[in-house]
């Protein structure tokens, strides 16, 4: 690459490029990929020396126009593309304050009235007008813009991002701010464009914490809005603001909100639910499940395992692989704060299922284990509860020299209220507590299932290791026949349990 070049990047980047050099460079940019990349490396370094770095950028904060999909278009073209938007983006974010339009000097694709570009599209982007249709790199005046078929992306004055899918009908209104008239787009908020606002006619308005979120409205006249990351305040006509958070959706029609995801029925909707009905693998919601050994444990909509007797013991075992990706949160604590912008440490998982069994032999087990990664006992079974090895009570055991102990179902008084072995049907609640060290995990059997709050745990394990992905029910050397059924993940109390006392209206032997 030439010394000319360089100098003339330099230059612009300094703010001291001529008219006619400033012409020059674009041409380089737009005839040469090498000259295109050269041009937006400089300009990535530059930004981050004199602005990211002074005020601890992360990532995430850096101008989206350095981001574009380069699988809407060739290497070469996307790159003289990008380049160019960096001639007007790049001054943004280098010289222009975010409260002031971009100087008129730095370039002639600049104007005063400008409070966005066009900074992407696909190649079927379809605009309503084709004579007046945005041109990449275009600066924006407030106003609509009608996109018939295919996508386009705005960026912001502020750093917002707005993916628009056609047909959609939007209108920038300011440097911080949109309206959504009709369809779907997606916007991507960072740290300095906290407060991103779009504008929903009949629907209200929509207030970024720090996010990215989709809004759809449909010529029907219903809104939809969720939200992939961060918080989002949704304004409404008439009614209480509503904050959905990660994870979270609601619908607005009517004057009605749909309320898919407020508190209260969320507190009572399980993330995964197992009833084990038919013989199928795959499929359950959140997972599914599988037999080792071939075996077919299926009956009566539950898993039924034999593990043998004392002259003809057996193992019989079946593994529930979970679906562990950040929409089930059901991943180590770390994986759930990591796309908190908040960074608070933890929540909680419940887990909730039924066993039943008859005649155990004392050095027998049977129950459900958490394991992570494998299917190996020795190295990947992090805590087993129901029977454990040598109990003739319900009890949980923390494998290879964790500790064991019975489940005590009166904790309020000094001894040990045990829960023996017999052939009714038993419930049991488990809750963990994510953490950044050690988890806390507590434990219920056969709980008042009409409290909206738990009672005090049957048994408390403090400083153990419950990252998990799979569940495994298993039973063995002796145990007799045993029934698995109803397994319920979900985030609270509330969302694992039946909802009336009937439900568990099931006793008998399997």
């Amino acid at each position: 690459m030439t010394d000319p070049m360089l100098q003339q990047i330099d230059a612009y980047l300094d703010g001291t490029l001529e008219a006619a050099a400033m012409r020059q460079l674009e041409t380089w940019i737009e005839t040469d990929p090498d000259a295109a990349d050269l041009f937006a490396e400089r300009s990535y370094l530059d930004w981050y020396l004199r602005e990211g770095s002074q005020a601890n950028v992360h990532p995430e904060q850096l101008p989206p126009t350095l981001k574009l999909s380069p699988a809407w278009r060739s290497r070469s073209a996307w790159y003289a593309a990008a380049a160019m938007l960096l001639l007007a983006a790049v001054a943004w974010f280098l010289f222009v304050p975010n409260d002031q339009p971009p100087s008129s000097n730095l370039s002639t694709m600049t104007t005063s009235s400008s409070i966005a570009m066009l900074t992407d599209h696909s190649d079927d982007a379809i605009f309503d007008n084709e004579s007046h249709s945005p041109r990449l790199g275009q600066e924006l005046a407030p106003g609509p813009i009608r996109l018939i078929a295919g996508n386009a992306q705005i960026l912001f004055h502020s750093g917002a991002v707005v993916d628009l899918t056609g047909p959609c009908e939007f209108e920038m209104l300011g440097p911080n701010q949109g309206r959504l008239n009709l369809g779907r787009l997606e916007a991507l908020v960072n740290r300095q464009a906290r407060g991103f606002t779009i504008s929903m006619p009949g629907s209200g308005r929509l207030i970024d914490l720090g996010t990215r979120f989709t809004a759809q409205i449909e010529p029907q006249g219903i809104t939809q809005v969720a939200v992939m990351q961060g918080r989002v305040r949704w304004e409404l006509p008439d009614h209480e603001p509503v904050v959905l958070t990660a994870g979270q959706s609601d619908s607005w029609f009517k004057g009605m909100l749909a309320s898919q995801t407020t508190e209260a029925t969320a507190s009572e909707t399980p993330i995964a639910v197992f009833d084990f009905n038919g013989q199928s693998t795959t499929g359950e919601p959140g997972g599914s499940w599988r037999a080792v050994d071939n075996i077919q444990p299926w009956h009566d909509g539950a898993i039924v395992l034999d593990g043998g007797t004392e002259d003809k013991p057996a193992r019989r075992t079946v593994f529930v692989d979970l679906n562990t990706n950040a929409r089930w949160a059901l991943a180590r604590a770390e994986t759930l704060i990591a796309a908190d912008p908040d960074g608070s440490v933890g929540g909680d998982t419940w887990l909730c299922w039924t066993m039943q069994g008859s005649n155990p032999q004392p050095m027998s087990w049977a129950g459900l284990s958490l394991f992570d990664g494998s299917d190996d006992r020795k190295s990947a079974e992090r805590l087993f509860i129901g029977k454990a090895l040598g109990h003739m009570a319900y009890s949980y055991a923390v494998p290879y020299g964790g500790g064991n102990a019975d489940l005590d179902v009166d904790p309020t008084t000094t001894t040990i209220d045990r829960r023996m072995m017999d052939d009714q049907r038993h419930r049991l609640v488990m809750r963990i507590q994510w953490r950044q060290g050690p988890d806390l995990v507590s434990i219920w059997i056969d709980p008042d299932v009409t409290r909206q709050t738990p009672d005090q745990p049957h048994a408390v394990i403090h400083a153990i290791e419950t990252r998990f992905d799979r569940l495994r029910f298993e039973c063995g050397n002796g145990s007799g026949v045993w029934k698995f059924d109803d397994l319920r993940v979900g985030p609270t109390w509330r969302s694992v349990l039946p909802k009336t006392p009937d439900d568990l209206d099931a006793s008998g032997t399997p």
